[in-house]
């Protein structure tokens, strides 16, 4: 029985290792995806060409859309359901997508009910700033699918 004593705080350090091995990861994404949503409400707003446009088409566009400044970014609550293959089942979903008005960039972060009820894959959809991401980790620490990259010089 004494070699069993000495276990139960091993298991403790081991469970704790564990939650530890979860719980860091699953932040970092979440982290990642609040960086991206602020990044693109922070985009630069481009200065407005009004020499164009003639005046009495400027006078009536001030007019009727005011003076205030168009927003940034434009936000979507979205529930549907999605498959992860063509043959695969749907699952239900839950994201906050994010979508930047003056310059191309979006982000898009989901959780969708996986195959089990406690098991969900956490979902990192972004372009911004001709950097694209997709990050797809289950219960927010597991790698699922990750894929990076630039937008290649020759499509500028």
């Amino acid at each position: 029985m004494k070699a069993w004593r000495g276990i139960g705080p091993l298991a403790a350090f081991g469970a704790a290792g564990l939650t530890l091995a979860h719980l860091l990861p699953a932040a970092a994404l979440r982290r990642r995806a609040r960086e991206i949503f602020a990044r693109i409400e922070n985009m630069a707003v481009p200065e407005v060409q009004t020499a164009s446009v003639p005046a009495i088409i400027h006078c009536f566009a001030s007019r009727m859309v005011g003076r205030d400044a168009a927003p940034s970014a434009v936000w979507l609550p979205q529930t549907g359901e999605m498959r992860t293959a063509p043959d695969a089942p749907w699952r239900p979903f839950t994201a906050k997508q994010v979508i930047s008005v003056h310059q191309p960039g979006f982000a898009w972060f989901a959780r969708m009910n996986a195959i089990a009820p406690l098991l969900s894959a956490h979902i990192l959809d972004s372009y911004v700033d001709g950097a694209g991401l997709l990050e797809a980790r289950l219960s927010g620490s597991l790698p699922l699918a990750r894929l990076a990259g630039r937008r290649p010089a020759w499509a500028s």
